[in-house]
């Protein structure tokens, strides 16, 4: 199951660096520490257009600092990104598992955010584990697991 997780989230990785928009490729970089937590590279996958002066630090409640020497670019996203994602696996005992990724580039939150770039993902992963979870059961688990809920629309 922890692996079901897994490629699920790298199914989320994957889609969402593909509908992020690119400008100097930060937001999308920051996908990049949980790419490769869960077996994603995605730094071939970023094409930014310009690598741009003045950044904006995320701060509290969205009142970032501006921070006029540094750049945005791919390399600060990858930063950005460190701490933006949680996966839980849970335990043998409770096998809760769940991952979260926010983006954690102030430019995102203002622009992107109207654009709803990551549901896209989040609607793949669930399809995907909707779709395979049986294959990732032992044998004969199958038939006594159940995932999903027959009111599930997508």
């Amino acid at each position: 199951m922890k692996r079901l997780m897994k490629d699920a989230a790298a199914v989320f990785v994957r889609t969402a660096v593909a509908n992020v928009h690119v400008d100097t490729g930060m937001s999308a970089a920051s996908l990049h520490p949980f790419g490769k937590k869960v077996g994603v590279n995605v730094t071939g996958m970023i094409s930014p257009r310009r690598i741009r002066k003045g950044q904006m630090s995320m701060g509290y409640g969205g009142r970032g600092k501006y921070y006029p020497k540094r750049w945005r670019s791919v390399s600060e996203g990858v930063k950005a990104g460190q701490t933006a994602y949680e996966i839980n696996v849970g335990s043998f005992e409770r096998p809760y598992m769940s991952f979260r990724f926010q983006i954690k580039v102030w430019q995102y939150w203002y622009w992107e955010a109207n654009w709803q770039s990551l549901n896209e993902a989040s609607i793949d992963a669930e399809i995907f584990i909707d779709n395979n979870y049986e294959k990732y059961l032992p044998e004969g688990l199958d038939k006594v697991f159940k995932y999903g809920s027959p009111n599930v629309n997508y």
